[in-house]
């Protein structure tokens, strides 16, 4: 079995705007992970 884990991240601000080369976003790490098994 294959089990991978991600840390989740929390938007401030910029969430659509890094979607367009050049514009930057703010996010902080949150103490939540999304886990998944193969």
């Amino acid at each position: 079995m294959i089990q991978v884990k991600a840390p989740g991240k929390l938007y401030i601000a910029g969430e659509y705007a890094v979607t367009e080369p050049g514009y930057k976003s703010v996010l902080i790490a949150v103490d939540r992970f999304v886990t998944a098994s193969i």
